[in-house]
């Protein structure tokens, strides 16, 4: 091998469905991962089936014309472009066939969808189960992750308990590593006492009460349910409290009807999308996250980077970091009388106050610099041996 070789700039190619930053945590993360990667001096092509958004800097986007519906072929036809650039690695975030490198931010197919049908109302998960385009996808899905894990493919696990998942699915312990999900704690920072107050005023949010955070895409699976029964309990109670909820949502209409169903009108903000995500966390005193699954919440992460204590689904891999009572109060996703127990604890200002502190320090410890430098380490070790 020539002297330093091992640290010359790679030229590093990722398969992502589409490339949407401001629209998922995957998409974010991954391009937060293709920025890093070219900060070091490496070269990144994104092989994608959808560009929604202008490219980063220095980024060398690959648009591939994908043809037919069936996932397998399209994955296949991602793989075939990304092996054509002829890449020193190939990073699979779950689109292809696994690269050389799978990374699936997502977490394991056959538990997230259990997850994500046991979220719905019973009446919308029949409907979903009655629809053959669903069945169909979510064979697919599962076929396609098969075809992954078979592949030969390193995979990158973003806890442990996905890792476990994995394992389950017969990945061997050779293949894998688990390297938690990670945030900036330069990007995200706690806000001073009036920090918070301008950004309430900025989002239409009450500035006299205490004010809890939920981040969601999908609401059925991040449970916002758990999250507005345990509002309901705790107004109930007569704890003035009020919930935002950022993230665009899915059903809305029908979640509409529900805050209304519960006398929570005047109780819920739901803010949408914002292209940046800052204000909200700044706007709030806690995160509460009681999700039926997550592979390791980057919401989670933000909210710790911001300050916010946290109450935690026990079901997601970002539960693994926190302690107890520390920085988080893990629950249980279907016990919402747990979930509205912990938002009642979050009340008393001290203990929040204490609790804040302590997660920003996590969060230090969890900075994303480190767990990239560990991928990136990885990244080497296989390049090495694939051009041996």
């Amino acid at each position: 091998m020539e002297p330093g070789r091992d640290q010359r700039p790679l030229h590093v190619a990722l398969m992502l469905e589409r490339y949407a930053p401001t629209r998922g945590g995957l998409e974010r993360y991954a391009e937060a991962w293709a920025g890093w990667l070219l900060r070091r001096g490496h070269r990144v092509s994104l092989v994608t089936g959808e560009v929604a958004e202008p490219p980063a800097a220095g980024l060398e986007m690959q648009p591939v014309r994908l043809r037919g519906h069936r996932l397998l072929r399209r994955a296949a036809q991602l793989e075939a472009a990304g092996r054509a650039l002829a890449p020193d690695l190939l990073i699979d975030f779950g689109a292809g066939l696994g690269g050389d490198l799978l990374w699936p931010l997502y977490g394991e197919r056959r538990v997230s969808r259990r997850a994500a049908l046991a979220a719905l109302p019973a009446g919308e998960r029949l409907k979903r189960l009655a629809s053959r385009q669903y069945r169909r996808r979510q064979r697919d899905l599962l076929r396609l992750q098969a075809r992954q894990l078979a592949s030969g493919a390193f995979v990158v696990a973003c806890s442990r308990q996905v890792a476990a998942a994995l394992q389950d699915r017969g990945l061997t312990a050779e293949r894998l590593a688990v390297v938690h999900n990670a945030v900036d704690p330069a990007h995200f920072r706690p806000a001073d006492a009036a920090g918070r107050q301008a950004a309430r005023a900025a989002l239409g949010l009450p500035a006299d009460r205490p004010l809890f955070l939920q981040v969601a895409q999908n609401f059925d699976l991040k449970n916002l349910a758990a999250s507005l029964e345990a509002l309901r309990r705790l107004r109930r109670g007569g704890h003035e409290v009020h919930l935002a909820v950022l993230g665009h949502g899915d059903r809305l209409p029908w979640w509409r009807s529900r805050i209304a169903a519960l006398g929570l009108g005047h109780a819920v903000t739901l803010l949408g999308e914002l292209a940046d995500s800052r204000p909200a966390y700044a706007a709030a005193d806690a995160l509460v996250h009681p999700a039926w699954y997550d592979a390791c919440s980057l919401a989670a992460l933000e909210g710790l980077a911001s300050g916010l204590p946290a109450v935690l689904s026990r079901r997601d891999g970002a539960c693994e970091l926190v302690g107890d009572g520390v920085q988080a109060f893990p629950v249980a996703p279907d016990d919402p009388g747990a979930v509205a127990l912990a938002m009642k604890t979050l009340l008393d200002p001290g203990l929040r106050g204490a609790m804040a502190a302590q997660a920003r320090a996590l969060a230090e410890q969890l900075d994303r610099e480190r767990a990239f430098l560990a991928v990136e380490a990885l990244v080497r070790r296989l390049a090495s041996a694939r051009n041996r």
